[in-house]
């Protein structure tokens, strides 16, 4: 018969060995939940984190999958050793049969000499054996089911900027818009060159034959013809008058003017001395005084332009304005500052030599006749440059022009410069700051 602390060490056994197995399992399970979690956490953490979150997450999954796999390797292997464990408890079941049924046939009685002593006394079982060792870990159990979800974590800090991915591939080019709303209309352009000439016209048809025109005027003596013979020694005619020298050169001189002579032009006055002959009165131009193109000398300009095919409006071309006297200050000429300078066209027809003497309003020597003096006019130096004329001492001004100031072309008085730099004039016969007078004298 089976003692009771030998069945009571038997059932303790196999309770150890179901409590080890559950207890295996139990870890087995804890431990996978816990990395599943971990695994679900970075997950979760990492998913808006561009390619390394993508890597994590690839990571994440292949670890999961690993532990999947090493959870279902565990179970089966679990499972097998319960499986062994729940035999072994079987062949102990068996054993123990045997063994109750050994102890029934071999009750102990009095009659029993095997199991007497040498005394002939009856032995009994020895007191209870101390506990034998802990046996060795059991294997982990099965995997229990997913415990409930945690609570979610607080939200992590933001993780530092990542880097600039690269460009994006150009894309397509896309359809194109609809017309815009039309733009103002521009400013008109400037008005362009001058075109080239055009080729001449065909010669249209002949005319009607006009009326006969009034006789011309007398013509130029023709060629002279071939000399005479030469004709009879006439006889000797009576004695002439005496004439002086003097009187046939100035026959000769009055001859030679009526083909030759000199023309000036008297600038700031509208009429001629009475030693020349008027060609025609007009006013002084020439370009304006802060151009740096157009002409640099001045002209005596008509009253009564002639134009032919002109083109309308402007165009950029030369200029030419009118002029003023800027004479404030000048005490000679002040009365007609600002004023329009007027001109006149000389011809003198018994003189073909001209000579305007600067710094001087005297000529040369009595031989020479002087049509006119007056001051040595110019631009300003600090103005473009234009030509030195001989102004008239008793210049005069188109009538209600000192009022306007429009300026133009302008006539400044010319002082001299001596003991500077720049080349100076000799001091002495020039002082420094004087206005230069100037004549024009004819022979």
């Amino acid at each position: 018969m089976e003692s009771p602390e030998k069945r009571g060490l038997t059932k303790m056994t196999a309770n150890s060995y179901v409590k080890l197995v559950g207890a295996s399992i139990f870890i087995a399970t804890f431990a996978l939940a816990f990395n599943v979690c971990t695994v679900i956490w970075v997950y979760q953490t990492l998913q808006d984190g561009g390619h390394l979150v993508d890597r994590l997450r690839q990571e994440g999954i292949e670890s999961t999958e690993k532990l999947r796999q090493e959870s279902t390797e565990s179970t089966e292997k679990l499972r097998q050793e319960i499986s062994l464990l729940s035999e072994k408890l079987q062949n102990l079941e068996t054993v123990k049969d045997a063994e109750s049924r050994i102890v029934k046939r071999h009750v102990v009685t009095e009659n029993d000499d095997d199991m007497r002593g040498p005394c002939n006394v009856l032995t009994l079982p020895g007191p209870q054996g101390a506990p034998g060792p802990v046996g060795p870990r059991g294997l982990p159990g099965v995997i229990g089911p997913p415990g409930p979800s945690g609570i979610a974590g607080r939200g992590g800090q933001p993780g530092e900027r990542g880097l600039r991915g690269y460009a994006g591939e150009q894309g397509e080019r896309g359809p194109l818009g609809s017309p815009g709303i039309a733009g103002r209309d521009g400013q008109p352009g400037e008005r362009g060159l001058r075109g080239l000439a055009g080729e001449t016209g065909e010669t249209g048809p002949t005319g009607l034959k006009g009326d006969q025109g009034e006789p011309g005027g007398k013509g130029k003596a023709g060629p002279m013809g071939t000399p005479g013979r030469k004709g009879d020694r006439g006889m000797q005619g009576p004695i002439g008058p005496q004439i002086e020298i003097s009187e046939i050169v100035q026959s000769v001189r009055q001859e030679i003017g009526n083909v030759s002579g000199t023309v000036y032009v008297r600038w700031g006055r509208k009429t001629c001395p009475d030693t020349a002959q008027l060609v025609y009165e007009g006013i002084a131009g020439g370009g304006r005084y802060e151009h740096k193109g157009s002409g640099g000398n001045h002209q005596c300009l008509p009253l009564n332009p002639i134009y032919d095919n002109p083109v309308p409006g402007k165009q950029s071309v030369g200029l030419m304005y009118g002029s003023e006297y800027q004479t404030h200050g000048f005490a000679p000429l002040h009365d007609i500052r600002d004023g329009a300078v007027v001109c006149a066209v000389c011809r003198v027809p018994t003189r073909s030599t001209l000579l305007m003497i600067p710094a001087r309003n005297e000529c040369p020597s009595d031989e020479w006749t002087r049509e006119y003096y007056g001051y040595l006019m110019s631009a300003s130096y600090t103005h473009s440059r234009s030509q030195f004329v001989c102004m008239d001492r008793h210049s005069e001004a188109t009538p209600g022009s000192t009022s306007r100031n429009d300026n133009g072309a302008l006539f400044y008085p010319v002082e001299g410069r001596c003991g500077g730099s720049g080349e100076p004039l000799p001091c002495g016969p020039y002082i420094d700051g004087n206005e230069l007078t100037c004549a024009v004298c004819t022979i």
